[in-house]
C-alpha cells in the first residue's frame, strides 16, 4: 500500500508539473491587453458577487421593514380604535354629566306609564330639551340676580343659584307628578299647571320684594288703624312695619291684649317709612293719648287731620277708609241691647 501511495503521489506530481508547464506556456502566449481583460473579468466577477450580496441584504432589509410597517399599521389601527372608543365614552360621560347637572334642577329622564305613544314620547323629549336649553341659558328662572349677602357679591350669586335650583326642583317635581297621573279622560291638568305658574309668579314677586327691602332698608308701610271698641272714637294708632305682609302686624296688634280687632284706615307704602312716621308723630306730638311713654303711638285726632298731614308729607293721592266696621264691637253692642231688653 505504501508503494502504491508513493507511486500515485509521484504520478500526481508529474501531472501537476505538466499542467503548470501548460499554464506557463499559455500565459506566455497572452498579450498584456489579454492579461488586463482577464484581471478586469476577475474584478467584475468579484464586484458582481458583492452586488449580489448587497442585493440579498437589501431584500432581507426590505422584508424586515415591510414587517415593521405592518406592525406599525396594526398599532395605528389599534390606536384609531381606542380613540373612537375614548370619544364614544367621553360623549357618554358628557351626556351623563349633563343629566346629573339637570337632576340638580329636578329634571329626570321621564318614565311615565302613559308614554307609550310615540307622539307623547316625542313631545316630552322636545320639552325636556327646551328645559335644558333654558337652564343653560339662565332663562328658566327670571328675577333680580345681582344680590349681595353681607355685601359679598359671590355669596349673593350662590344664594341666587341655590334659590333657582330650589324653585326648578319644586316646579319639575310637581309637573312630573301631574304628568304621571295623566289619563285620556283627565282634563284638569291645565288648571293645575296654571295654578303652579301663579304660585311661582308669587314666589318671584316675594323674592323681588325681599331684595327691594334688603337694598332699601327704610322702605316699609305706615299704617293708620283704629279700635273703637277698645279706645273709642277719634283715637288712632299711627305706626310703621317693614313686613312683606303688613296686615300680619295689624293682626298681631289685635291679639288677646285688646278686646277687639283693629280696623285699617290707611296702609301707606313709602321708600322712607321711618321719616313719614316721624313726621306724623311730630305733627300730633301734643295729641298723644299717653304723654309719658313715647312708644305708645295712639293719638286723639280726627282722620281728616291725619289725611292732611300724610298728603303734606307724602302723596296727595293716598285714599283713606272713613268707616270703621268694628264688626265684633258693634255685634257685641246689639247682643248687650238684646239682653237689656229681655231684663226689662
Amino acid at each position: 500500500m505504501a508503494f502504491l501511495d508513493n507511486f500515485k503521489g509521484k504520478q500526481y506530481k508529474s501531472e501537476v508539473e505538466k499542467l503548470q508547464a501548460e499554464v506557463n506556456r499559455l500565459n506566455s502566449l497572452l498579450t498584456p491587453q489579454m492579461r488586463d481583460v482577464s484581471n478586469m473579468q476577475m474584478v467584475i466577477g468579484n464586484l458582481q458577487n458583492q452586488i449580489a450580496g448587497l442585493n440579498n441584504e437589501i431584500a432581507q432589509r426590505k422584508q424586515y421593514i415591510a414587517g415593521q410597517n405592518q406592525q406599525v399599521n396594526n398599532l395605528n389601527y389599534q390606536i384609531a380604535t381606542l380613540n373612537n372608543t375614548i370619544n364614544a365614552k367621553n360623549a357618554e360621560i358628557f351626556k351623563l354629566d349633563e343629566e346629573i347637572q339637570m337632576q340638580d334642577f329636578g329634571i329626570y329622564r321621564p318614565r311615565f306609564a302613559f308614554a307609550t305613544s310615540s307622539a307623547y314620547k316625542e313631545k316630552l323629549s322636545n320639552l325636556r330639551e327646551q328645559q335644558k336649553f333654558m337652564i343653560k341659558q339662565g332663562q328658566a328662572v327670571t328675577g333680580y340676580t345681582n344680590w349681595t349677602v353681607n355685601g359679598n357679591l359671590k355669596q349673593g350669586q350662590k344664594m341666587v343659584k341655590d334659590m333657582q335650583k330650589l324653585l326648578l326642583c319644586a316646579f319639575n317635581s310637581e309637573c312630573d307628578e301631574l304628568v304621571d297621573k295623566v289619563k285620556y279622560n283627565n282634563t284638569d291638568l291645565l288648571n293645575k299647571r296654571n295654578e303652579i305658574v301663579s304660585q311661582l309668579s308669587g314666589i318671584d314677586k316675594s323674592l323681588k320684594d325681599i331684595y327691594y327691602r334688603e337694598t332699601n332698608n327704610r322702605a316699609g308701610y305706615v299704617y293708620v288703624i283704629s279700635n273703637i271698641g277698645s279706645f273709642g272714637e277719634n283715637v288712632y294708632k299711627i305706626g310703621m312695619t317693614r313686613r312683606l305682609e303688613p296686615m300680619d302686624r295689624v293682626d298681631e296688634l289685635g291679639d288677646a291684649s285688646v278686646p277687639f280687632n283693629f280696623d285699617v284706615h290707611a296702609m301707606i307704602f313709602s321708600n322712607d317709612a321711618p321719616a313719614l312716621e316721624a313726621a306724623l308723630h311730630r305733627a300730633f306730638e301734643n295729641r298723644k293719648v299717653n304723654m309719658v311713654n313715647t312708644r305708645r303711638e295712639f293719638f286723639n285726632v280726627t282722620l281728616d287731620e291725619i289725611e292732611a298731614e300724610v298728603k303734606k308729607n307724602h302723596d296727595k293721592t293716598i285714599e283713606f277708609t272713613r268707616y270703621a266696621p268694628a264688626e265684633q264691637y258693634r255685634e257685641s253692642l246689639k247682643i248687650k241691647e238684646t239682653y237689656s231688653n229681655i231684663n226689662k
